[in-house]
């Protein structure tokens, strides 16, 4: 081996040299050597224990964000599911729904005048969850005479209606002389199948 030399002549140099040394400082020598052996396996001891505990609490933490994480699927594969309900519950309620006639339905349920309806179709927005299976529907009406207590029940029992149409937008004028009636223009917000 190349450490001791060839023919060990290092180690042959080495042990001369402690022969030749008086008695007390071969023990002093040999106590040296046993205190450097002694602290070498200390050393090695400490960073062996020292590199476990280190291993040990990085497994640890890897354990509990794993944890973690599976607590977190699980939330999302929750929230996934009330989120194809409510897709569900919002395509049952808007099947089948034609907004003009339910809103020509209402106008005469409630003996209200109407003026103008039009509807439009349009896309939701791309960040909407919704986009992929719905499309917004709005209405808009146009009352020419009105009173606001009408005009409030009218409001009502569309938003109750079920069919998931609100309110978007409402615009109320007054008319000259008249402190009963009002010209009224309201827009709805509903949902339909993109299917």
């Amino acid at each position: 081996m190349r450490l001791f030399g060839s023919n060990n002549e290092r180690l042959d140099f080495i042990m001369d040299s402690f022969y030749k040394l008086s008695p007390g400082q071969r023990n002093g020598a040999f106590a040296l050597g046993i205190g450097v052996i002694t602290a070498f396996i200390i050393s090695a001891f400490f960073l062996y224990f020292t590199e476990v505990r280190i291993l040990e609490s990085e497994l640890s933490e890897s354990l509990s964000s794993l944890k973690d994480l599976k607590d977190v699927r699980l939330i999302d594969i929750d929230k996934e599911k009330q989120f194809s309900k409510l897709v569900e519950t919002v395509l049952v309620k808007t099947r089948g729904v034609s907004f003009k006639p339910f809103f020509e339905k209402m106008t005469k349920e409630k003996s209200i005048a109407m003026k103008d309806l039009t509807e439009k179709e349009s896309d939701l927005d791309s960040t909407n969850p919704l986009s992929d299976s719905l499309k917004e529907v709005r209405v808009e009406l146009r009352f020419p005479q009105v009173s606001i207590p009408r005009l409030v029940n009218f409001i009502t029992d569309v938003e109750k209606s079920e069919h998931y149409i609100r309110l978007k937008d409402i615009k109320i004028t007054g008319q000259y002389g008249n402190k009963l009636y009002f010209d009224t223009t309201l827009s709805f917000r509903g949902y339909a199948s993109k299917k």
